[in-house]
């Protein structure tokens, strides 16, 4: 869905405000866009400077990048603006 260049925007977009919010909500935004998408949770992290929430893994085999879950997926269409029951 995004090219390299638009998540490479959003990082930076993101990863500018985020960067002066309390740790607490750092962490839990941090979480939510890993469990989106572990790439895009990993590179905000790095950009703000700041560690993953130490639930942020991968399971086994699992390449960074993936989805880990339909419900994921869906909350990823969500963000981006896709109709779901079109899906």
């Amino acid at each position: 869905m995004f090219t390299d260049q638009d998540r490479t925007n959003f990082v930076s977009n993101i990863s500018g405000p985020l960067s002066g919010a309390r740790p607490d909500l750092q962490q839990g935004m941090l979480r939510l866009f890993w469990k989106v998408d572990p790439d895009m949770g990993t590179r905000i992290a790095k950009s703000i400077g700041v560690d993953l929430p130490a639930e942020c893994t991968l399971e086994e085999g699992q390449k960074v990048g993936e989805n880990q879950n339909k419900e994921a997926k869906a909350a990823s269409h969500m963000a981006a603006g896709v109709d779901q029951a079109k899906v």
